[in-house]
C-alpha cells in the first residue's frame, strides 16, 4: 500500500521533468532505468490479475482490490516505447475498462494518437502470470500462468515497514475467485485502541505462527531461500528467524 504511494511519486517526478524543456542537466528516463521499475511494479504486485495481497494497514477484508490502470501504462510506453507497457495498457483497457486518455491529452491537437498507436503495437492476448518476489518490500507469491482455474499463493516477509502488523510470514491463497484465508487489513479505527492492538494487527487473527502467548516482531524480516519456477512445480521457502526471539528457525 505505502511502498506504491511513493512508487507513484517517483513516476510523476519523471513525467514532470520530463515534459519540462527547461531542465536539461539529466535525462531521469534514460539515465535512471530503475525508475522504469516504478511502472511495472503495479501489474507485478497483482495475482490472478484480480487482486493485491493485503499487507499490514492496505485493503479490507475479502475485497478485490487490485493495482494498475491503463492510463499509467500508457504514459510509460509513450516515455520508454516498450512494447510491454502497449500490452499491459492495452489489456488494462480492454479487460477492465480504464482509460487509454491521459490528462493532459486534452490539449494536443490529436486527443487520441497515443491510444492509436498502443492499439497498433498491443498484442491482443493477456499477459501471462508470472510468479514474483519483491526483495526489500518483502513480498512473494506464487501462481498458475493464467487466470483461469487460477491458483496463487503468498507470503510476507518486510522488514521495518511503517504500518506494519505483527505478521511475519502471513499467507494469503486464493482458488475459485475465492480469497479463501482473506487478511483483515486495515482496521476499523486507525487509532490506539485496544481492539487493533489485541487482535486486527496482532499475530493471532494472522494466517501465521503464534509462538506462546506474545505477538511476533513488527516487520522483523525475512530471507527468500528457495524460490523455484518449474510449471507444474511452484516453489518458495522464506525464513524470518528474528520473528521470535526464542526461537531460531521460523
Amino acid at each position: 500500500g505505502y511502498g506504491l504511494i511513493w512508487t507513484r511519486h517517483m513516476r510523476d517526478l519523471v513525467t514532470i521533468l520530463s515534459a519540462y524543456p527547461e531542465y536539461t542537466r539529466h535525462n531521469l528516463v534514460a539515465e535512471y532505468p530503475k525508475l522504469k521499475q516504478a511502472f511495472l511494479v503495479e501489474s507485478r504486485v497483482n495475482v490472478l490479475d484480480g487482486v493485491m495481497p493485503n499487507t499490514g494497514d492496505s485493503g479490507a477484508v475479502g475485497v478485490w482490490g487490485r493495482k494498475g490502470d491503463a492510463a499509467t501504462y500508457a504514459l510509460a510506453f509513450q516515455l520508454y516505447g516498450d512494447k510491454r507497457f502497449a500490452d499491459l495498457a492495452w489489456h488494462e483497457h480492454k479487460t477492465h475498462g480504464s482509460s487509454l486518455r491521459l490528462a493532459d491529452d486534452i490539449y494536443r491537437e490529436d486527443p487520441d494518437v497515443l491510444a492509436r498507436e498502443i492499439g497498433a503495437v498491443a498484442q491482443g492476448s493477456p499477459p501471462e502470470l508470472r510468479s514474483e518476489h519483491f526483495g526489500r518490500y518483502g513480498q512473494a507469491h506464487l501462481q498458475t500462468g493464467t487466470s483461469e482455474n487460477g491458483r496463487a499463493l503468498s507470503v510476507h516477509y518486510g522488514y521495518k515497514k511503517g504500518h506494519s502488523h505483527r505478521d511475519s510470514l502471513n499467507l494469503g491463497l486464493w482458488a475459485k475467485n475465492v480469497d479463501m484465508i482473506p487478511d483483515l487489513g486495515y482496521p476499523e479505527y486507525a487509532g490506539h485502541w485496544p481492539k487493533r492492538g489485541a487482535w486486527t494487527g496482532n499475530t493471532i487473527s494472522h494466517n501465521t505462527l503464534l509462538v506462546g502467548d506474545t505477538g511476533s516482531g513488527a516487520s522483523p524480516g525475512g530471507k527468500l531461500e528457495q524460490f523455484v519456477i518449474e510449471p507444474p512445480l511452484r516453489l518458495m521457502q522464506v525464513n524470518a528467524p528474528d520473528a521470535y526471539e526464542e526461537v531460531d528457525t521460523y
